[in-house]
Parts: C-alpha cells; sequence; structure tokens
C-alpha cells in the first residue's frame, strides 16, 4: 500500500520517487561510515580499559612477571635457608629436626 494524503497509514512508505532499495543502500552506507568512525575510538578506549585493569597488554605481563620473580625469589630464599640451617628444618633421618624439640 502506497502512502498518500487521503489514506494515510503509519506503515506505508512515503512517494518521493526514489527507489526504496537505493534509500537503504544509502542507509547501510551511512552506517557503515559510523562504525568505521566508532571502531577505532572504541578499540583505543577499550585497550587503556583492559590496561587500567591489569587484563592484558603491557602492565598485565609486566605484573605476571614480578609475580614469577617474587615466587623464585621465595624459593631461592627457602633453599638458601635449608642450606643454612639444615637440622632446624628437617633431621638426618627426615624427621623434625632439634628445632622441633628432638634430642639428638
Amino acid at each position: 500500500m502506497l502512502h498518500d494524503e487521503a489514506n494515510a497509514c503509519a506503515l506505508c512508505p512515503r512517494l518521493t520517487g526514489i527507489p526504496p532499495h537505493v534509500v537503504q543502500l544509502n542507509q547501510v552506507a551511512v552506517l557503515r561510515s559510523i562504525v568505521e568512525r566508532t571502531s577505532d575510538s572504541f578499540r583505543e578506549i577499550l585497550s587503556s580499559e583492559l590496561n587500567a585493569r591489569s587484563v592484558g597488554g603491557e602492565v598485565f605481563q609486566a605484573n605476571e612477571i614480578l609475580q614469577e620473580v617474587r615466587r623464585i625469589s621465595l624459593e631461592m630464599q627457602h633453599v638458601i635457608n635449608t642450606v643454612n640451617h639444615p637440622l632446624e628444618t628437617t633431621g638426618a633421618d627426615g624427621s623434625a629436626g632439634a628445632g622441633a624439640g628432638n634430642v639428638a
């Protein structure tokens, strides 16, 4: 059904002389340009937000490296303490050492 002033219908298209597919293609072109403009800014905003929250990116990787360095440092401290004070951690037979109340 076509739109005319005598039989006005909200769902009827207006008679403009422009084919409907041309109008739709024009709307698609406008939408595409909007998506292209916003995708670049969205990518920048998303990247900065993820970095601020330490999810992915350089900040996240740096934090992961620091955690691994801390873990290795604690392991090394434990090994050094074991080497410097072997009787305090375990006895020769694997039981608790003199520091745990055993008599040697």
